[in-house]
């Protein structure tokens, strides 16, 4: 091979080894204990997504909380639970032609918000973290990430709280800038 040739093959390489990870399997004694289903899925829980939406569910999730990253060693148990993939729930949405909306919200019920932060100081009203990310789909690449506190809905209020007197008035509060897990790093 031609030394002109040796350095982009390298690069090539190394991005293809970096790109990919192994995919965990089960043991094949676990995987023949389960059956599948005849011809259908079940109903119940049943969720379609095309193509796009889910590649682009993955290109940010990846981005988001990439596989390798880890919890800081001093982290607390409510700290190490935002560094896991599962604590979040993931809502997507077409955009403009091209585009898909990706939005992480950490769930209340896997991952406990922890009362001091999850407040608004001046009012005292319960704030939930978005993280929404904008995926051109046909460039797969991600356009913008945005991510802000707003207020919580009524149906998103964190087990045990007790609505205090701006939320029975309505009051509600202004977008602040917070980072994910792995920005705040950056």
């Amino acid at each position: 091979m031609k030394r002109k040739m040796l350095l982009p093959f390298c690069l090539v390489l190394c991005a293809c080894a970096t790109a990919s990870r192994p995919v965990p399997h089960a043991p094949p004694e676990e995987a023949a204990q389960f059956q599948f289903p005849r011809f259908q899925l079940p109903d119940e829980g049943l969720k379609h997504l095309d193509g796009n939406m889910a590649a682009a569910i993955q290109l940010a999730m990846d981005d988001f909380l990439p596989w390798d990253v880890r919890p800081p060693r001093e982290a607390t148990p409510g700290d190490a639970c935002m560094f896991q993939r599962e604590s979040y729930d993931v809502t997507a949405a077409p955009a403009s032609e091209g585009v898909v909306l990706v939005r992480f919200i950490l769930n209340d019920d896997t991952c406990p918000p922890d009362p001091a932060s999850s407040m608004r100081p001046d009012t005292g009203v319960p704030l939930i973290e978005m993280t929404t990310y904008a995926v051109d789909v046909r460039t797969m690449r991600i356009l913008t990430v945005g991510t802000h506190l707003r207020p919580r809905k009524k149906d998103e209020m964190p087990p045990g709280h007790v609505p205090t007197g701006s939320e029975a008035s309505g009051t509600t509060g202004q977008a602040h800038e917070l980072l994910s897990p792995t920005r705040q790093a950056e």
